[in-house]
């Protein structure tokens, strides 16, 4: 995803449709699941290129099994409360 690799759109495609499955049996609506495969597909893409490169963030090489369970706690697994906008009628 972050770089040139073997996998092809199709294969891309497939884990998208299971991070999505996912969402949804653990409980979001299908347009908050969709959602939360943007901010994991991207989550996940960014960890690999800090992963890759020397950013000088630190001398500990960055866990990915702790990025992954932050990113995955910070999912929506419902639907956010709609808060009206100032000026506008109930």
């Amino acid at each position: 995803m972050a770089r040139p690799h073997r996998h092809n759109p199709d294969s891309f495609g497939r884990l998208r449709e299971r991070v999505v499955a996912a969402l949804v049996a653990a409980g979001a609506e299908p347009p908050e699941a969709e959602q939360s495969w943007y901010a994991f597909g991207l989550g996940v893409t960014q960890w690999l290129g800090t992963a890759e490169t020397d950013l000088g963030l630190g001398t500990a090489r960055p866990r990915f099994d702790l990025f992954l369970d932050t990113l995955l706690r910070g999912l929506p697994a419902r639907t956010p409360v709609e808060h009206p906008r100032p000026g506008t009628a109930d």
